[in-house]
């Protein structure tokens, strides 16, 4: 059972909320219920709400389900306490259903077509999952206080229906493909015919899915970039100096933007390269001035942490055939987890050295650090999407666990491999190889 006084987030978490709980960490989500619990339990709740139920509509019965819920009616994990149908268009949200448009009601007992469910409370506010103009389900949230809902609170969950709508779409679609496919007959014909139709699902899929990440990209950089705008103005005292303690709120504003506007381009980069949309620009280039440039953009933040930045070139002006910018791009994600998981007044570095395998001279680039390491049963989940070591440690610092698993893949299409050595509480080292061309 929830508490009764939850305090609402602040407009800087709720922005927080829509952009990381919603449109990214969503993301991850494979399911149709996994959206639906993901919603309830890790967005929805935390918008300081006592009580949310979202319900699915069934088309073809006329009515809605309850699907998941946070609150008095999930009692344990991923359960709903005596579900519930509402035929549509009856109660409160069977109305939203029906209308698809959101209603707030600051006393429910003035409404005879409230709908009581598990105990009556005196707020309401629904809100329809709409897709396209189709309306395919409900969230719905009470409380036990009179005018507990503003108009800010059906604005933000309106916003996180719509979101939430779209990737139900989505996993929908992916659902109603594996069904399809599970139920394709024998016949040679029939059986064509019948993945002719799955690709097309399957190519709408995949373009609901840029849609939504284009769109997304979109939406929140725009208000993000206003916002980094604004904190770096007020920084700069454009509109008069500020107090120490107005500078650190508006310090602590600019950081969280730039974190969020990191993992946006971290979910996009991996995207386009698992999508075969990122190619190499191969050519001639200086391994030295590739890292150095690199260097240049850790350094500051290694120092400002209290780090001991260690490079090293000792590869007598190499050069190689690469992709400099992708190569820099790589090196950075590898420094800036070194930074990142390495306590203060330890050490990192990047070491540039030559080597020689199979007659064949080899650039080494090696970035190290002194930080916590990673156990060795941990490892394999390293180069997956979304995943992160598990230590204490780790877990706090943010990061959608992007930087590897983008660093492998553009190796990879460098034609190398990367190499990973590390244990627990004794700090890691990332060994990518190139082949030498020429050096001096």
């Amino acid at each position: 059972m929830t508490s009764a006084h939850q305090s609402k987030p602040d407009r800087h978490d709720r922005l927080r909320i829509l952009s990381e709980d919603v449109a990214i960490t969503m993301l991850a989500c494979a399911s149709t219920d996994e959206v639906l619990w993901h919603l309830a339990r890790n967005v929805v709740a935390k918008m300081g709400f006592d009580d949310v139920v979202i319900y699915m509509l069934d088309t073809e019965r006329q009515s809605l389900t309850q699907r998941a819920a946070f609150g008095n009616k999930n009692p344990s994990e991923y359960e709903i306490l005596d579900p519930i149908v509402i035929p549509l268009g009856q109660g409160i949200v069977g109305r939203v259903a029906l209308t698809g448009e959101s209603e707030l009601i600051t006393d429910t007992s003035t409404h005879p077509e409230y709908i009581v469910d598990d105990e009556v409370r005196l707020s309401e506010l629904a809100v329809p999952m709409s897709v396209g103009g189709e309306v395919i389900g409900v969230i719905d949230s009470e409380h036990p206080d009179r005018g507990f809902y503003t108009e800010q609170d059906q604005q933000i969950l309106s916003a996180i229906a719509s979101i939430g709508a779209t990737k139900i779409s989505q996993t929908l679609a992916v659902e109603a493909l594996r069904v399809e496919r599970s139920q394709l007959s024998d016949g040679i014909e029939e059986r064509t015919a019948d993945l002719v139709a799955a690709n097309r699902q399957l190519a709408q899929a995949n373009k609901l899915k840029d849609e939504f990440l284009a769109s997304m990209s979109h939406e929140l950089r725009t208000p993000l970039n206003t916002v980094l705008g604004m904190s770096e103005a007020l920084t700069e005292g454009v509109f008069g100096l500020l107090t120490p303690e107005q500078a650190e709120s508006v310090g602590l504003i600019h950081e969280s933007g730039t974190h969020l506007l990191s993992l946006i381009n971290d979910i996009l980069d991996l995207h386009k390269i698992e999508r075969g949309r990122v190619k190499l620009d191969l050519h001639l280039c200086s391994i030295h001035e590739t890292c150095a440039s690199a260097v240049r953009m850790i350094r500051k933040k290694a120092e400002d942490k209290g780090l001991k930045f260690d490079f090293r070139d000792d590869s007598a002006a190499a050069i190689a055939v690469l992709d400099s910018r992708r190569v820099k791009q790589a090196l950075i994600n590898l420094l800036n987890n070194a930074v990142k998981f390495t306590p203060e007044g330890g050490s990192i570095g990047l070491c540039i050295s030559l080597t020689r395998e199979n007659n064949n001279e080899l650039i080494n680039f090696e970035v190290w650090d002194s930080g916590i390491g990673i156990p060795k049963t941990e490892i394999k989940n390293l180069f997956v999407p979304f995943q992160q070591i598990d230590s204490g440690l780790s877990r706090a610092h943010e990061g959608t666990g992007l930087g590897l698993v983008i660093t492998k893949r553009l190796v990879e299409l460098h034609d190398r491999t990367i190499r990973l050595e590390s244990d627990e509480g004794q700090g890691t080292r990332v060994t990518l190889k190139f082949p030498l061309i020429n050096h001096a």
